[in-house]
């Protein structure tokens, strides 16, 4: 039926695309309206906004018009599913209308049972208007953003995880259409969520992996030194299980710490894993010394050509950094039984204390 522009009620809607109004009235102008706009019962507009402006910019005083008896609901839902097309939308706004077009599904019980496929609830049509489908599936929705539906759910579940205020605050920035920016950022708590968005709508960082180690790099700062001046030593052992499931977990270890310019390393390393722990103290920066110490632990396991009763103490070095003692008395084998495989004798905490001058030691 024919209504009268000036009858229709808009509503708050997001601003219109005028590129697309132009196009559209063109379309009109050659072979005129051939979808007409959706109105309630009081003529409250639907769907069909830049249908409207275009006959607007036809200057008709008259639309063709489907005029259907919806809820309060339904004629949101229909909105949301028009609006959703919209090129304009950014990532984080479409999550938040296919959340709230959810909400709504759930309220008017058209949501798919649990089990049940993703997307299988049915287009509902009006018996005024059997023609015109109210409401999308969720693949129909999917189809028409040339979407995966699992992209759907990613959009939904970004606007479900990050804090309201924190949506409110990345609306209208670059964030909002950053997709792998939004899925790690809904990872984080709140207050996390908070920090990250302040750090970077205040500039001071592009992406939330940036902003997340400025936000820690207080955190950071207080983390204990494993080398607190140019005479400290540390050493790593390897007796923790996972670091003998692989060299991953020893590759981030350095990373907690602050590494002075001048330090020296002591790397445990058996006979299998000598080149993984000579690549490793290369990989922190450190240089080998060529030196280690043998220990004899009287303690045998089979290896593949002998049987294996000894462990390396390597010793790496960065910088200008030498122990204390000009001539060490100390042999470079000791003799020590060991109680099990891996537990390492006090006596080479006190042979490196020796050597440095009493200097503590951080065991990892």
């Amino acid at each position: 039926m024919q209504v009268a522009i000036n009858d229709i009620k808009i509503g708050s809607r997001r601003e219109v695309d005028q590129k697309n109004v132009l196009k559209l009235s063109e379309s009109i102008k050659a072979i005129g309206l051939q979808n007409p706009i959706v109105l309630t019962e009081d003529y409250t507009l639907v769907s069909g906004r830049h249908r409207l402006e275009a006959v607007k910019m036809l200057g008709h005083d008259l639309v063709e018009a489907n005029i259907l008896p919806l809820s309060s609901e339904e004629a949101e839902l229909a909105e949301i599913d028009e609006n959703l097309i919209r090129k304009d939308l950014s990532f984080l706004e479409q999550g938040q209308l296919i959340k709230r077009r959810e909400e709504i599904l759930d309220a008017m019980g058209l949501r798919a049972k649990s089990g049940s496929q993703p997307g299988n609830q049915k287009a509902i049509k009006n018996k005024s208007a059997p023609n015109v489908d109210l409401f999308k599936t969720t693949k129909d929705l999917a189809d028409d953003l040339g979407l995966k539906e699992t992209a759907i759910y990613d959009r939904k579940r970004v606007a479900t995880n990050i804090a309201p205020g924190v949506q409110e605050a990345i609306i209208g920035t670059p964030l909002a259409d950053k997709a792998n920016q939004l899925k790690e950022l809904a990872k984080k708590t709140p207050e996390q969520q908070k920090t990250i968005v302040e750090v970077i709508t205040s500039g001071k960082a592009e992406t939330v992996w940036e902003a997340e180690n400025i936000a820690d790099a207080p955190k950071k700062q207080e983390k204990p030194k494993a080398v607190i001046d140019e005479a400290a030593t540390y050493e790593i052992v390897y007796a923790n299980p996972e670091y003998r499931s692989g060299i991953t977990p020893l590759r981030k270890l350095l990373s907690r710490y602050q590494i002075a310019d001048n330090a020296t390393l002591f790397l445990w390393a058996t006979d299998k894993e000598l080149e993984v722990a000579l690549n490793l103290g290369k990989e922190w920066g450190f240089k080998y010394k060529g030196a280690s110490f043998i220990w004899d632990k009287r303690y045998v396991t089979q290896g593949q050509y002998n049987e294996i009763v000894h462990a390396h103490l390597l010793i790496f070095v960065k910088g200008s950094h030498h122990p204390t003692q000009k001539k060490p008395t100390i042999g470079s084998i000791i003799t020590r039984e060991a109680p099990d495989f891996s537990k390492k004798p006090e006596v080479f905490k006190e042979i490196i204390s020796e050597l440095f001058d009493g200097i503590a030691i951080l065991e990892v």
